[in-house]
């Protein structure tokens, strides 16, 4: 009698669990469709990609014979493929590499901004903001490529009957592969409530300390803005411009021109 009621506590909780990240996750889908459909697409398109490369592979390795009837790797390849899965939902590893690639892009400028511009010297920050862009969507892909990964693990394992022996593995993965999907499509809603937010500052920090901040840059750049081959560099990006634009022109009124004749 109590394993039945367990039983059924446990099913109880899953669906109440799936339900609640599933509103989650539909309610940041909604909300990001409106401005940024493009980017639900990326996402789920990286998530069928991992998804049937992940099948695939499995898929392969089980009709080769790679693992027995519980899902235990039987040699060298399946204990790579094994590993390789592990890779792909090492989502810790993955944050902290691609932190610490960014910020060793980053952090580099800033110092040299900062000591450079005292004196004067310091160059304009490259790519700081496009960095930060980059850092969260490779985040966001980590979540999306690993929820794929181990979907495709769990309906390979469900078809092979490994979970009979292990039921708590299927909650377990289940469960997980869920809230992977959930943190996938929340931390996009969140990326664009952070860029939201920035355009709103931006629209409303007082123009005192604009000001003062274009001062300060005017500062640390300005022998840099003076310095001859910075000119000359500038004249030369200009005219490249210039003569894009013209060559554009040309070939508009020329286009122009034979769709009138």
């Amino acid at each position: 009698m109590e394993e039945i009621i367990s039983e059924y506590k446990n099913i109880i909780i899953m669906i109440t669990w799936t339900i609640f990240l599933l509103m989650i996750t539909c309610i940041s889908i909604f909300q990001i469709r409106k401005k940024h459909p493009t980017a639900i697409s990326v996402m789920t398109g990286i998530f069928s990609i991992f998804f049937c490369l992940s099948f695939l592979v499995g898929a392969i390795a089980i009709y080769n014979g790679r693992f027995d009837e519980n899902g235990n790797p039987r040699d060298k390849i399946g204990e790579m493929i094994i590993n390789l899965l592990g890779l792909t939902i090492d989502i810790k590893m993955a944050m902290i590499t691609y932190a610490f690639l960014v910020i060793a892009f980053i952090m580099p400028q800033v110092i040299n901004y900062i000591i450079s511009g005292v004196f004067g010297c310091a160059k304009n920050l490259f790519f700081i903001r496009r960095s930060i862009d980059i850092l969260f969507w490779l985040i966001m892909k980590s979540f999306a490529s690993a929820s794929g990964a181990l979907s495709a693990f769990y309906v390979i394992a469900l078809y092979c009957n490994w979970f009979a022996a292990n039921s708590k593995l299927s909650i377990t993965s289940y469960s997980l592969i869920l809230l992977l999907i959930m943190i996938t499509f929340s931390s996009l809603l969140f990326y664009y409530e952070i860029k939201n937010m920035e355009t709103f500052i931006r629209k409303h920090i007082p123009q005192s300390v604009k000001a003062l901040l274009r001062k300060t840059h005017n500062y640390a750049t300005k022998y840099q803005r003076n310095a001859p081959e910075n000119t000359s560099f500038r004249k030369r990006r200009q005219f490249v411009r210039l003569a894009a634009t013209a060559w554009w022109v040309i070939e508009r009124v020329n286009h122009e021109d034979e769709t009138d004749a």
